[in-house]
């Protein structure tokens, strides 16, 4: 976004050399009248500011000269992100399939909603999740609360699920740096080409303030980038889901990018078109290899729908997050996760 350039105008100038003859040539006018023509002299900018202005509106102009795309967005933006103290989101996931053979047809259906917070330093995550899975005569209702932090190489991840107390694990890397969080991958991916993106000719309105819009397709690495919660979550839930190979699958994605602040605004993935391949691990992990093997799964799979929406709430507006006693004090578990 550009400022607003202030500085003197003609019609200013003008007027200062017509007080300036009126000085010269009424020279018996009351010291109130001369003191005018001398105030607004002062109130002119020097030469160093009056250089200052006409270079930043050189900047201005050429700015506006050069056309705005995805890959000078994207760079912008994952630039800003590395500035960042702090972000709030909340991340959104939708499952919705059919699952049958022979006499039996049953919808799988998953959501789960997490409101998540970040500080950078000294590297704190704290999460609030709630997650409903229902699938045949099975449903389950979860909340999460959780508190990961980083200091060096050591990573600690406080967890409470449910009406269960507290526990206290050393773990690995959990990926839950503002880079991961806001998925600033796929930023760099854009602005250095590896991903084509299409920068949308309109701004549209994401938390009431406007925003740019971008599309593009996820694939390799970058779809199990993107769904490495979804796939985790549901594992979770279903009891496992082996080792999804996306290999060769591309999904649609739309991102938006605050205009003002230049920073992701909000991310959109349809991952419908691997939901085929999320189902049958967990088909094939729940049923083994002997009785799956000798099903088709094109057959007895229907997916629906898969979305993941991230959604970012605000930048810097938190300074702390504050860690609850009884969670500093629970008991280490055993072993790495």
């Amino acid at each position: 976004a550009a400022g607003t350039l202030a500085g003197c105008g003609a019609k200013k100038e003008e007027q200062t050399q017509n007080c300036q003859t009126q000085e010269n040539t009424q020279q018996a006018q009351a010291q109130t009248e001369t003191d005018a023509p001398a105030e607004q002299t002062q109130e002119q900018p020097g030469e160093d500011a009056q250089a200052q202005q006409e270079q930043a509106q050189q900047e201005q102009a050429q700015a506006q000269q050069e056309p705005m795309t995805a890959r000078s967005l994207t760079t912008q933006a994952a630039e800003n992100v590395s500035k960042i103290k702090s972000v709030t989101l909340t991340q959104d996931v939708t499952v919705d399939a059919t699952i049958g053979a022979l006499f039996f047809t049953s919808d799988l259906n998953f959501t789960s909603h997490t409101d998540c917070e970040y500080v950078k330093d000294p590297g704190i995550t704290h999460q609030v999740s709630t997650t409903h899975y229902s699938f045949a005569d099975e449903v389950e209702d979860e909340n999460v609360e959780s508190y990961y932090v980083k200091n060096g190489d050591s990573h600690i991840l406080y967890n409470k699920s449910g009406d269960d107390g507290w526990t206290r694990e050393s773990t690995q890397d959990m990926g839950y740096s503002a880079d991961d969080l806001l998925n600033t991958s796929v930023f760099k991916d854009i602005s250095t080409g590896t991903i084509d993106a299409q920068l949308a000719d309109t701004t549209v309105q994401v938390n009431g303030r406007e925003a740019y819009l971008i599309t593009f397709m996820l694939e390799g690495e970058e779809v199990e980038t993107a769904l490495r919660e979804i796939v985790k979550e549901l594992g979770e839930a279903t009891g496992g889901i082996g080792t999804p190979d996306f290999t060769g699958v591309k999904i649609p994605a739309t991102m938006y990018i605050y205009k003002d602040t230049v920073l992701p605004a909000k991310l959109e993935i349809d991952g419908t078109e691997v939901g085929r391949v999320l189902l049958e691990s967990i088909v094939r992990e729940q049923l083994g290899e002997d009785i799956s093997s000798t099903l088709n799964m094109s057959e007895i799979i229907e997916m629906h729908n898969i979305s993941i929406v991230t959604n970012v709430t605000g930048y810097d507006e938190i300074d702390r997050i504050d860690i609850p006693q009884e969670a500093l004090d629970a008991q280490e578990v055993s072993g790495e996760k």
